[in-house]
């Protein structure tokens, strides 16, 4: 592989990054609102779940792809 072409892979992980990091954060906000307490109903439960997940392929892409 040269440098140019490892240049264009990263390019395209940035990209793949910054559009899941986009997600990340409407999640995050969307959970914000739900806050911090004893009971969920179902629709805010799915909130959580939605967030972890997105956290996790954030993750995913900085561990396997960028660093």
């Amino acid at each position: 592989m040269t440098q140019e072409e490892a240049i264009n892979i990263l390019k395209e992980d940035l990209l793949i990054l910054s559009d899941a990091l986009k997600w990340l954060l409407r999640s995050f906000k969307i959970c914000k609102e739900i806050g911090i307490k004893e009971d969920f109903n179902e629709e805010e439960y799915d909130s959580l779940e939605t967030l972890a997940s997105r956290f996790a392929r954030v993750s995913d892409i900085l561990l396997q792809k960028i660093f």
